[in-house]
């Protein structure tokens, strides 16, 4: 219990960490800004819901008793290094996907938290651990692969420049430019670099074992 109370408890932190780092306002005319009280309600139901994660995880850990599910067992049962391997993948993969694909759509809280837990999930699935982060890393070079080759028709053919832009018009500011600068570059580069460090390492770990 003390690993997964202890996981519930960063949760928490992060997503209170985000919540209050929101912003609520709004650019106004004349330069003003102007405070939003949709963007105010998402923060209070953000912070009440990372608050009650920080909570619960202290209450897991001051007065949960063994654990009784196979699954979350072998999770407490894992050796520290294969639990670390498997958080920092987590941590990475997640920051991956959401420089790739979540800060362009812009989704809803819920459909980016969804998004992430489903990561977490099949980090922590009951098989052999390198062999399952192989796989979670495979899927995270995929990505970045299609995205990078998307945005480099997209550099290329002005119809589908128009098209990207469309499709992700609530995004940065950087898409649909017809260029790509440096800091766009990094967006794409950065998540295809870690992606292909993360699938080697992992996948030289699971041949070793």
């Amino acid at each position: 219990m003390k690993r997964i109370s202890t996981a519930i408890i960063f949760v928490g932190i992060a997503m209170l960490i985000f919540a209050l780092s929101s912003d609520v306002a709004l650019d106004g005319m004349g330069g003003r800004r102007i405070t939003n009280y949709g963007l105010m309600h998402d923060r209070l139901v953000n912070t009440i819901l990372s608050v009650t994660m920080i909570l619960g995880g202290l209450l897991l850990k001051m007065f949960g008793g063994p654990l009784s599910g196979p699954h979350l067992q072998a999770i407490d049962q894992l050796p520290k290094s294969e639990y670390i391997a498997r958080w920092a993948t987590t941590i990475l993969v997640s920051a991956c996907v959401w420089t790739l694909v979540v800060m362009y759509l812009w989704p809803t809280t819920l459909v980016a938290v969804t998004l992430l837990a489903v990561i977490a999930w099949c980090s922590f699935l009951p098989q052999a651990t390198y062999t399952v982060l192989k796989r979670v890393w495979l899927g995270a070079l995929l990505l970045a692969l299609v995205m990078v080759i998307w945005h480099g028709i997209a550099l290329a053919k002005p119809w589908f420049n128009d098209l990207t832009y469309r499709l992700i018009d609530k995004g940065v500011t950087l898409l649909g430019t017809g260029d790509l600068p440096p800091l766009f570059a990094a967006l794409l580069g950065g998540p295809l670099l870690i992606a292909i460090a993360g699938f080697t390492v992992s996948m030289r770990k699971a041949r070793r074992n």
